[in-house]
């Protein structure tokens, strides 16, 4: 093995080093550490060679138990997130190994084993890619995949006219459920999926037998068909729920009732549950569309903006389909065109998942790093004198870099100091840095440095930071939380 080589990759271009929260993060890091009371770290990113760790070549759980040992950490098979959003983002590799662990399970558990997996797919982010190799898999006989898959298709790839294909009696009552929630509809223009006796049986399934979370989901996901059919179907179903907590949440859904019985039930729910979110809601947004009729921006503004960036060196917003845009905001437009990612610095998770982060930005630069893996190795729970490792793999070599641990907040600076790192290593044209926001969210691009400095210099873009990101994040949480009753935190 090589000697490793350690970068700080401070100066990398004129415009970085003006940057609070760009490719400089190594010195600032360390001042802003220092400021909160929290250990610095060098700011180093080390490269050296190193083989692929085998556990990404380790095959997928075919077991139900296999599976929950792998939720719990097991170190044996790759992490569950990288396996879980590379499938999402339409790895065919990972999509194979999927269907290979599918075929090699007990028929005795091949639903327990599907549910695992919708679980794990439950909140993800779903891509094209991903969208184009599960339809294949949905229009084939039934199987242990089609199974494990339906979710997400039915989530975030079916439009109105797969029904037949969702609505197959093969395909599980969660992915039906999905289908139908009027929150998940993909076709532009469309209100209602059309109505099918099965999305009937599929709720009171799971409203009389599910946890009360999923049976009061399941009820509203009924509610929202506004089709005589499905209304009957649901005060019927209320009916015949025995326990009065679960029998309330059921009635929230009916508030937007034509029938009088339906309010009535849920008014009277609200009496015993005053605090419910329901009983002081704004009935204009139940529909789970908003009542706001926002002024469309002249198409002429929308189409010199574009124009403007993809002249400035952002390649990708050339590709937009600027009729289905209704801003002239540059980094808006970023986000659009799959050039930068908008996302909150704080996670409410432990770990971080630094590596899902990872994942995310580099498929801005697509496909530049698609060869490249990246893991994220947590500190002690609840240690923030000890930081986290980011690594990465890539073409036989191994990129780490340590990175604050700043509670359940991300260490951005530490995330774009790797990621620049390796776009460096490989000559790549194009580099990440942050834009502003107003709130605890983030957005980072990925262009060549001169499109960036060209923007900012012209007023398109201003750069941000990550730790005024937290900070107004944290100075959010304190007010509510201040404004709270004494004892109800």
């Amino acid at each position: 093995m090589s000697p490793a080589k350690a970068l700080s990759f401070l100066g990398l271009v004129p415009l970085l080093s003006l940057t609070c929260g760009g490719f400089d993060g190594s010195s600032r890091s360390s001042a802003e550490a220092a400021d909160r009371d929290l250990p610095a770290v060098d700011g180093i990113v080390t490269i050296e060679q190193a083989a692929m760790p085998a556990r990404y070549a380790a095959p997928l759980p075919t077991t139900v138990a296999g599976l929950q040992s792998w939720l719990e950490g097991n170190p044996a098979i790759a992490p569950v997130s990288h396996v879980v959003q590379s499938i999402l983002h339409g790895n065919p590799t990972w999509l194979a190994r999927l269907s290979a662990a599918a075929n090699a399970v007990s028929d005795t558990e091949r639903l327990a084993w599907a549910r695992k997996w919708h679980g794990m797919f439950k909140y993800e982010t779903v891509d094209a890619a991903f969208c184009a190799q599960a339809r294949t898999i949905m229009l084939a006989p039934p199987a242990a995949v089609r199974t494990a898959i339906s979710g997400p298709f039915a989530r975030s790839c079916a439009k109105a006219g797969d029904a037949p294909i969702v609505l197959r009696a093969d395909t599980p009552y969660w992915a039906v459920l999905e289908f139908y929630d009027p929150w998940n509809v993909t076709d532009s223009g469309e209100k209602r999926r059309p109505f099918d006796p099965r999305l009937v049986a599929v709720a009171r399934e799971v409203i009389l037998d599910d946890s009360v979370p999923e049976a009061r989901s399941a009820a509203f996901t009924l509610a929202a068909q506004r089709d005589p059919r499905a209304e009957a179907a649901l005060l019927a179903i209320h009916s015949e729920v025995k326990d009065l907590a679960r029998a309330d949440q059921v009635a929230m859904a009916l508030f937007n009732s034509r029938s009088a019985d339906g309010k009535k039930r849920a008014v009277a729910a609200c009496k015993r549950s005053p605090r419910d979110p329901m009983c002081n809601a704004d009935r204009s947004l139940q529909s789970g569309r908003s009542s706001s009729n926002d002024e469309r921006i002249p198409a002429a503004a929308v189409n010199a903006r574009v124009a403007q960036l993809s002249a400035l060196g952002f390649k990708k917003v050339g590709a937009l389909n600027v009729a289905e845009l209704n801003t002239d905001s540059a980094d808006a437009i970023l986000v659009a065109a799959g050039q930068a990612h908008w996302f909150d610095v704080e996670t409410g998770l432990y770990p971080n998942q630094h590596d899902s982060l990872m994942r995310s930005l580099a498929g801005l630069v697509a496909p530049e790093l698609d060869d490249a893996v990246f893991e994220e190795r947590a500190p002690v729970v609840d240690d923030e004198s000890e930081p986290y490792q980011l690594l990465a793999y890539a073409d036989g070599t191994q990129y780490r870099t340590k990175a604050r641990n700043l509670g359940d907040w991300y260490d951005v600076d530490a995330v774009l100091r790797l990621m620049n790192a390796i776009m460096e290593d490989r000559r790549a044209d194009a580099r990440y840095t942050n834009l502003a926001t107003k709130d605890q969210t983030l957005i980072v691009v990925a262009a060549p440095p001169a499109a960036i400095e060209k923007a900012v210099k012209g007023g398109l873009l201003k750069l941000g930071n990550p730790s005024e990101a937290e900070r107004v994040g944290k100075e959010f949480e304190e007010r509510v939380l201040k404004s709270m009753p004494k004892g109800s935190e």
